[in-house]
């Protein structure tokens, strides 16, 4: 099977292959290639490196990820269900419109991604180390994030239904505008983050910590007057 066109723009040496022995891309290392429309369902592409690369509407359902990294890229309306990312490195990259569900992280580090209108659902995220970001407008319903260090995400007007943030550390997290019914916040450490438009009546908040600010809002919420 020939290489596909837009592979030759990127630079490596080991050849990687899906499911069925075709060989999807020359090298261990892609850097400023584009890719459209292409499928790498269930293929082996452990330890490869993407760099500053364009992935559009292409499929990862399955593939294999392990102790792969992609930095710089920018995916749209890809799909990497059941994908196997283990031990491997997001950094810097854009996800938009993708669907991430059950994705596995175990041992992945992501640092300062965004991901926007994607679908986490059952991704392991809590398997994975997470420095900055942004998931805003993502649907996370149903994750499990007890005790995750989540300083500064943004979470603004996601679907965080159910979401356990048991411990979590969110100091200075942005939850504006969204849907928190049944999440739990218990032993948080809420200081300096932001919670505008958020409806908490149904939120467990029992022993998080608060700054000022935080426990007014809180109790405008419960209808009380501050005065």
């Amino acid at each position: 099977m020939p290489l596909p066109r837009d592979v030759s723009k990127g630079k490596g040496l080991v050849s990687h292959v899906d499911a069925d022995g075709q060989e999807l891309i020359d090298g261990n290392q892609t850097s400023d290639a584009e890719f459209e429309t292409r499928s790498f369902d269930r293929g082996n592409l452990e330890e490869h490196r993407y760099t500053n690369c364009q992935f559009t509407n292409c499929s990862f359902r399955s593939a294999r990820l392990e102790a792969s990294s992609l930095e710089q890229c920018v995916l749209t309306e890809c799909d990497f269900t059941g994908a196997r990312l283990g031990s491997g490195l997001l950094k810097s990259c854009l996800f938009v419109r993708c669907d991430l569900t059950d994705l596995r992280l175990s041992g992945a580090t992501l640092t300062n991604c965004r991901f926007i209108e994607c679908n986490l659902r059952g991704a392991q995220l809590n398997m994975a180390e997470i420095s900055g970001g942004d998931f805003s407008h993502c649907d996370l319903s149903m994750q499990e994030l007890d005790g995750a260090r989540l300083v500064g995400i943004r979470f603004v007007s996601a679907d965080l239904r159910h979401v356990r943030f048991v411990k979590a550390d969110l100091r200075e997290a942005v939850f504006d505008q969204a849907l928190m019914e049944g999440a739990s916040l218990k032993n948080a450490d809420l200081r300096g983050a932001s919670f505008a438009g958020v409806d908490l009546t149904t939120v467990a908040l029992k022993g998080a910590t608060v700054d000022l600010a935080i426990a007014m809002h809180f109790a405008r919420s419960y209808g009380l007057k501050i005065e």
